[in-house]
């Protein structure tokens, strides 16, 4: 049982970080195709190397509280088992 939750465990979180990684990186390139367009202004590149930095972020962020949640349930399992071995 274990191993099936380990499994889909790293299968969302794999999920996750793509789309927390690549949503902020499309979001910066629609708006500068659209200022570009609409406004006449060049001002794509910087929103691109803005949405790949927040994309950065939001990966780090993303794979940094998964990590911490892991080790949260690994610590109460490790309780709980030490528990039932008293018993």
């Amino acid at each position: 049982m274990r191993y099936k939750k380990q499994v889909f465990r790293n299968l969302v979180m794999v999920s996750q970080l793509g789309i927390s990684v690549m949503t902020p990186v499309f979001l910066c390139i629609f708006i500068g195709l659209w200022a570009d367009t609409h406004l006449k202004t060049n001002i794509i590149l910087p929103l691109v190397i803005i949405g790949v930095l927040a994309g950065c972020r939001c990966g780090w962020q993303t794979i940094k509280m998964t990590l911490e949640a892991g080790e949260r349930d690994e610590r109460q399992e490790m309780e709980g088992g030490s528990r039932e071995h008293d018993q």
